[in-house]
């Protein structure tokens, strides 16, 4: 070992001693977590796949729901045009008929 036998003995007595028992407890909490994770996944891995066979299909009725939205918003702009104008001649026919009204008691 090229003069760091010493040394080397040292280390791995001292990790043995107070490194070792900190990493072995980190490792089995790393791999209860790991397997508590897996279960889970396995679990909720229905639900997921369930979910992404539906994320397409809903994503389209989105599509469709705005294009409904959209021809609603036109077809409601055109008709308040439209009332607004046969307002205004509603208003004009009430005036002529008054003006009328007014000739034919003179």
């Amino acid at each position: 070992f090229g003069g760091h036998f010493t040394h080397t003995v040292l280390f791995l007595q001292s990790f043995r001693t107070a490194g070792w028992p900190i990493m072995s407890s980190g490792w089995q909490k790393l791999g209860s977590s790991y397997k508590n994770a897996r279960a889970a996944l396995k679990k909720e891995m229905p639900t997921l796949m369930k979910t992404r066979e539906l994320l397409p299909k809903l994503k389209e009725e989105a599509q469709e729901t705005f294009a409904l939205l959209h021809e609603a918003q036109v077809k409601v702009t055109s008709l308040t045009k439209d009332f607004e104008a046969a307002q205004k001649k509603a208003t004009q026919a009430q005036k002529m008929w008054k003006r009328i009204q007014e000739k034919g008691s003179a």
